[in-house]
């Protein structure tokens, strides 16, 4: 990975020279997963207008078409505004464009270039914004405008968050937590593959799993998922990515300090983001002789005839309840992204690590129907895969960790590279009043 997953999406360069161009001009961009998050301050001739009054637009067949984009507001402080789980502001700003904000919208969505004159006549400021292919150079194009009122939302919508079920519905997937007490791990996934439709929930949970070796081994702690303890700080429903905050707690044993996470959700169209901030208030190694983390997608019996692979096992190993003899000989190194697909549907895994967190990396994999691994859902591994962690050596203080899922429509092993470009080579996006 090229560039740390803590920074946006997209690369700036901000231009203060007209963009210019005849409208009705297709765009060449092929960057369909791509979301594009646009800091404030590229867009300072928007500054002190309402954001109620803001349309994005974009040029298809000679006319400016209004297309589905947000504005997440965030306060002096860099805090994003959402509502809260009492359905009360949280961190709110003045509902003005200005230099903290993000504009969001989805790179499939840009179309030709654009003149003033192709615009709506009574719109005022305007920027155009260009987002390039570093890979090809094809360029597309949206263009911000601003008008006199408020303008009636009528670009559509890729995603929805229901807060009450804690359930989002996207256009490439739908993805539950766990019902009733407010819990921090997923147990509902399911793929929205273009051929073939909904697929059943394939997945028992995601399983989070902590081992610490106490007093020279004397005494072992083990703790789950389920003694994460969650809060929900706030959420948006957007149409073009929902967030859900949240703030996590687990309770080790004894007097040992809680370790402390907030974990920032942002689901769009076909892929989720997990930025997690993590408090450690201890050095592992001065409180266990050794500690091993596991997680990873548990699926469950509706995966079967899907398959895995990985960037060091390209071959993909059948996912049937049976540990073969491809899958017993998988290379267990440290692997950068991760794949399962099958006629259900298909999702690709990422994870970057900040570089304090200094620890032994592995795959976890196991294919197992008869296995045992309380609590779950369901008996049985279903290729069971994530990542084995030796976390002895991670140091008291604060660290970073993102994770990443994407839902390729129509995949097949081989095709994982459009969503790899979408953090290996960034779209770079400039922006200039028009």
């Amino acid at each position: 990975m090229r560039k740390s997953p803590c920074a946006l999406l997209v690369s700036l360069c901000v231009s203060h020279a007209p963009i210019a161009g005849s409208g009705g001009e297709p765009s060449p961009l092929a960057r369909p997963s791509d979301p594009v998050v646009l800091k404030g301050a590229p867009l300072a001739a928007m500054n002190g207008i309402p954001i109620a009054n803001l349309a994005l637009y974009r040029m298809d067949g000679g006319r400016a078409v209004p297309i589905p984009f947000q504005v997440d507001e965030r306060d002096a402080g860099g805090t994003m505004a959402l509502t809260g789980s009492d359905g009360k502001p949280v961190n709110p700003d003045d509902g003005q464009w200005d230099g903290n904000d993000e504009l969001v919208f989805m790179a499939r969505d840009c179309g030709g270039k654009a003149t003033r004159g192709d615009l709506p006549g009574e719109c005022g400021a305007v920027a155009g914004i260009a987002c390039a292919d570093p890979l090809t150079g094809a360029t597309g194009w949206v263009y911000l405008a601003s008008f006199p009122s408020a303008v009636r939302f009528a670009g559509g919508r890729y995603v929805r968050y229901d807060r009450k079920k804690d359930y989002v519905t996207a256009d490439c997937y739908e993805i539950g937590y766990t019902p009733g007490e407010m819990k921090s791990y997923f147990s509902t996934l399911i793929f929205k593959d273009g051929n073939n439709g909904p697929s059943a929930n394939v997945l028992d949970r995601f399983k989070f799993r902590l081992r610490l070796n106490l007093f020279f081994s004397m005494i072992t702690v083990r703790r789950t998922e389920d003694d994460m303890r969650s809060a929900l700080v706030g959420y948006k429903d957007g149409p073009i990515r929902a967030i859900r905050r949240c703030r996590n707690t687990m309770n080790i044993v004894f007097h040992i300090p809680s370790p402390a996470s907030v974990t920032d959700s942002y689901y769009y169209r076909d892929s989720i983001e997990w930025p997690t901030l993590i408090s450690l208030p201890f050095t592992v190694g001065t409180v266990a002789s050794e500690g091993i983390l596991t997680s990873g997608c548990d699926w469950n019996e509706a995966s079967a005839g899907m398959r895995y692979h990985n960037a060091l096992n390209l071959s993909p190993v059948l996912v049937d309840g049976v540990m073969s003899k491809e899958e017993r000989g998988l290379n267990k190194g440290y692997y950068a992204w991760s794949a399962i697909s099958g006629p259900q549907g298909a999702m690709i895994s990422r994870l970057w690590l900040s570089p304090s967190l200094v620890m032994g990396k592995e795959l976890l994999y196991i294919d197992d129907k008869y296995a045992r691994d309380p609590p779950e859902s369901g008996a049985g591994h279903w290729g069971y895969n994530g990542y084995l962690f030796n976390i002895t050596a991670v140091s008291r203080g604060t660290h970073t960790f993102i994770s990443y899922f994407y839902f390729p429509e129509n995949f097949a092993p081989g095709g994982e590279k459009p969503y790899l470009d979408i953090l290996d080579h960034p779209l770079a996006v400039t922006a200039a009043a028009l």
